[in-house]
């Protein structure tokens, strides 16, 4: 029995290490970019010391892969319920925009390396994030494709190409969150939103 608490609360504390050096790692990387950014800064950001930080992530690459990957776990969970919280198509890919928008304005310090990475101008890694990312983008694209042609079927939409159609939308809500960090006292996101409704998903009906 004590074993089993002792494992317990050390898990736990591996946990909370895990997610205070991730934290910092969001804030260096957001300021000084991947390159400029060190393991020993991380660490004092983190008040860990450097050993205990190697414990966890073993390289500058795999903390930063990590970090991108759990965001999208995060992103995964918040678009997952936008979806299923309305009764039409449209409605739902509406929630999903306005999900996206919210879940970058929670995380403003990771959305411009996220952004790097979905548009393909980020680090070149030796092993990743790229195939775990961009699994997790194909499974999202068709999920959204699926959502489209769901419309299509029901008479909610007129005939497109689904798959362009799903493309189109997160290229429309990627470009406008970019939109968002260069110019983050005047943008408004809400306005982002109706422009997606007017030029694209109105458009799209029946």
């Amino acid at each position: 029995m004590t074993v089993e608490i002792g494992v317990g609360r050390r898990e736990r504390n591996r946990i909370r290490n895990r997610n205070e050096i991730l934290e910092a790692a969001q804030m260096e990387f957001s300021i000084n970019g991947y390159h400029d950014t060190s393991i020993q800064a991380i660490a004092v950001r983190a008040d860990f010391a450097v050993g205990t930080l190697y414990q966890l992530f073993d390289t500058k690459e795999n903390l930063y892969r990590e970090l991108l990957i759990d965001y999208a776990e995060q992103a995964r969970i918040r678009f997952t319920e936008a979806l299923s919280t309305a009764s039409t198509s449209y409605e739902r890919l509406v929630n999903y925009v306005r999900a996206k928008g919210e879940l970058f304005e929670d995380r403003i310090p990771l959305a411009r390396l996220i952004l790097m990475e979905t548009m393909g101008t980020g680090i070149l890694f030796k092993s990743g994030p790229k195939p775990e990312l961009n699994m997790m983008y194909d499974v999202w694209h068709k999920l959204l494709a699926e959502l489209f042609e769901e419309g299509i079927r029901s008479g909610e939409f007129r005939r497109v190409d689904p798959m362009g159609a799903a493309v189109t939308l997160e290229g429309m809500t990627n470009q406008f969150i970019y939109h968002w960090q260069q110019e983050p006292d005047t943008f408004r996101y809400e306005r982002a939103v109706e422009q997606i409704e007017d030029l694209f998903l109105k458009p799209l009906r029946a």
